[in-house]
């Protein structure tokens, strides 16, 4: 047979308030969690993500270099670098596309140039070009001369969340982004 337990009134209200305290820390432990999850997925949930795309675009016969932002929140410009040959060509230019161009040797009045701003801001989903032409106007002597110096252009952009997070994406320049097959007209 067991025997029985008689416990008095201070003992019972002692087990009472130590799992009263028990319980609600365990309720505050489980909240701080809660916060911290939804803290994160929110977060994730305006993250962007800023990706170049060089490329030659059939619908108007020329070419491009663009920068896109794929993510699901706006990516707040902080930085905007132009690079020729690996050399940073905005510190201290008031025009670095100009000055980088100039130095390509590719002065031509067709080339359409943007530059990003500080607090610049690309929505989710949204591109912005950053040097296109249209080859409809880009004599055939000038195929080659652009397929050489194009190529050597690198950016590299530091960007941040609405959060505040900093994230910094470059484009090196590439030869092989503009294949011979691209500069053949249709």
């Amino acid at each position: 047979m067991i025997p029985k337990v008689v416990l008095d009134a201070n003992t019972l209200q002692v087990i009472t308030a130590i799992g009263t305290v028990v319980i609600a820390l365990a309720a505050l432990a489980l909240s701080v969690w809660q916060f911290r999850a939804s803290h994160t997925h929110n977060k994730l949930s305006v993250r962007p993500l800023l990706v170049f795309d060089a490329s030659y675009d059939p619908t108007v016969r020329g070419f491009g270099l663009r920068v896109s932002n794929k993510g699901v929140g706006p990516a707040v410009i902080s930085d905007f670098r132009i690079l020729v040959d690996g050399k940073d060509e905005t510190a201290s230019v008031p025009h670095p596309w100009a000055d980088a161009l100039r130095k390509l040797d590719l002065n031509y009045t067709f080339v359409q140039l943007f530059s990003l701003g500080s607090d610049t801001a690309i929505s989710p989903q949204e591109t912005i070009p950053l040097i296109t032409t249209d080859q409809d106007q880009i004599g055939e002597n000038m195929v080659h001369h652009m397929k050489n110096r194009l190529p050597r252009i690198g950016i590299v952009i530091s960007y941040q969340s609405v959060y505040g997070e900093h994230f910094t994406v470059r484009h090196e320049g590439n030869p092989e982004l503009l294949l011979d097959k691209e500069w053949t007209k249709a």
